[in-house]
């Protein structure tokens, strides 16, 4: 290949990999929408979870543990909540 036939190619390398870039910032612009309506949707659900958390921790209603113990508590609640329905 000669200089030019190479230049060309790694041009349209570039080009190529910028497209893709632009795909996946659209894509996730699109991503950012869905979730901007979702949060909007469910505004008042959403607060309402919120004041309710924020009530649970001023009477002291919380749990107490590690990152993983968390998780694991959550987890075991999750499946819990998934057996009974």
């Amino acid at each position: 290949m000669n200089d030019l036939t190479q230049e060309v190619a790694r041009l349209r390398r570039y080009v190529e990999k910028l497209e893709r870039r632009i795909e996946a910032l659209e894509s996730d612009k699109d991503d950012q929408a869905e979730w901007d309506a979702w949060i909007e949707r469910n505004k008042d659900a959403l607060n309402e979870s919120i004041r309710e958390g924020r009530e649970a921790l001023a009477r002291g209603d919380y749990i107490e543990g590690t990152i993983d113990e968390l998780r694991a508590w959550i987890l075991r609640d999750a499946r819990q909540d998934a057996t009974t329905e």
